[in-house]
């Protein structure tokens, strides 16, 4: 029988049936939530600090801040905008924060989704706290919508749709449509391509219904005791090809920083480290959420993980995160399992949360077995399904590549094209301290078999 106290959210977990609700790798925390936890130190910095700073900044009249924040998947930055969005709305923003890829799936983006995406969730945002946008502005855009997306039938369900709940159904008329468009986005329809085509002859009728929307709305939030006006936080774009970011964000720049909002965007990692982007120049504030660094950058790589030394404050810090969400000394066979799989996930929450899982799948030996523990035996299959996710499609450029980079070979740490392919999938992982950052290999791929060959044959060659 599940215990009756973490049926109503209180944690550390003592169950081991819990441990996939107490570790879900892929749910932001909340503000309040009794397993947040401070990883500042280890990250050389603050990041939501830095955006609230240039958040409160005055700007001219008709001039909004648009912020970049970028870092690898699983360094936890939909928590830590959840955060800047707790902060914000106590200090008088209207915030709102779209998770882009719910709604796009991961099809290729145009700034146009975002413009259209702006203007719902907002609609729908402040109509859900009472507070409605102007109805002429909402019937221009959805009049608007509809004519391009060509359905003769829109028009008539439009009619029905304000009659029968006058705003209220035109709010709900403009999110059914935006709702259908989006999906056939993600299915990649060739009725989205004509679509698109139409939105690319006439970008500048979406800017402008939808920024009169968001600049009529914004007076309306002043009256309703939100002087700062709007903010929209676009979460998980970095999920997308950073091709795709690239020209969405930085090619297409001066389109997107047209939004009439004050705007934060998610972008891949790699984008940040490549030398041809000048995302300095075209936005106003861009942090880092880095891994956390368990490891000193001086620090040299032994042949195993247990000869490896790390950062044993880090560690202990990551462990005080995890044992926020289950009890460590009661669910773990071994505690120092728990340690192991902490120094192996590299300094990331996600792959940290995905090991406690996975070894959770693994201790259990039978359909008649019920474990209380996770095994170390669990842990130790745990520990190689991971490692084989993380090899598989390796070629030998990126072996040869990774022990360079193991061995702190001159030149191995430039971020070339090679390296942001490998940093996409954490193969390399990007740190930072409080004076500099580096790269890093992945702690879960030095015991792989073909990287301690490869290892010890370039150890050998340069003794020799």
């Amino acid at each position: 029988m599940i215990e009756k106290d973490v049926e109503n959210d209180v944690y550390p977990v003592r169950d081991i049936r819990l441990i996939l609700k107490a570790c879900q790798a892929d749910d932001p925390l909340r503000p309040g939530d009794p397993r947040l936890h401070d990883f500042s130190s280890l990250r050389g910095g603050d990041g939501v600090v830095e955006l609230a700073d240039t958040l409160e900044q005055e700007v001219s009249d008709n001039k909004y801040h648009h912020c970049i924040m970028c870092g690898h998947r699983g360094t936890g930055k939909s928590t830590e905008l959840l955060k800047l969005k707790k902060w914000a709305d106590d200090q008088g923003f209207f915030t709102v924060w779209n998770e882009v890829d719910v709604h796009f799936g991961l099809a290729e983006l145009q700034f146009s989704d975002l413009y259209l995406l702006t203007a719902e969730s907002v609609t729908r945002a402040m109509s859900g706290e009472n507070m409605s946008v102007p109805n002429k502005d909402l019937k221009s855009i959805v009049e608007w919508f509809s004519e391009i997306v060509d359905e003769r039938k829109n028009q008539t369900k439009l009619d029905h749709d304000i009659k029968a709940g006058g705003k209220a159904g035109l709010t709900l008329f403009f999110s059914k449509l935006f709702a259908e468009y989006s999906a056939s986005v993600v299915a990649g329809s060739e009725y989205t391509s004509t679509v698109r085509s139409k939105f690319k002859q006439s970008p500048n009728d979406l800017m402008e219904l939808t920024n009169k929307l968001l600049l009529d709305a914004g007076e309306i939030l002043i009256k309703n005791g939100r002087h700062k006006g709007l903010l929209v936080l676009f979460d998980n774009l970095d999920r997308y090809p950073s091709e795709t970011i690239k020209t969405l964000l930085f090619t297409g720049s001066t389109l997107v920083r047209k939004l009439a909002c004050h705007a934060i965007f998610t972008m891949p990692v790699e984008l940040r480290c490549s030398p041809d982007q000048t995302w300095w120049d075209d936005y106003d504030a861009n942090v880092m959420i880095p891994m956390l660094a368990i490891r000193d950058q001086s620090e040299a790589w032994n042949d195993t993980i247990g000869e490896t030394r790390f950062n044993e404050n880090a560690v202990d810090e990551m462990s005080r995160a995890l044992a926020k969400r289950i009890d460590i000394d009661k669910l773990f066979e071994k505690t120092e399992d728990a340690k192991l799989i902490v120094k192996l996930s590299g300094g990331c929450m996600r792959d940290l949360l995905h090991l406690v899982d996975t070894s959770r799948q693994k201790s259990r030996k039978s359909l008649k077995d019920t474990p209380k523990k996770l095994t170390s035996d669990g842990v130790r299959k745990a520990i190689e399904e991971y490692r084989l996710q993380q090899t598989e499609g390796l070629q030998e450029c990126d072996y040869i590549r990774l022990v360079a980079l193991a061995r702190r070979d001159p030149n191995s740490d430039v971020i070339d094209d090679h390296a942001m392919r490998l940093m996409n999938r954490r193969r390399i992982l990007r740190y930072r301290s409080e004076s500099t950052s580096w790269i890093d290999i992945h702690p879960i791929l030095l015991e792989d078999r073909r990287f301690q060959r490869d290892f010890a044959n370039a150890s050998r060659l340069v003794s020799e």
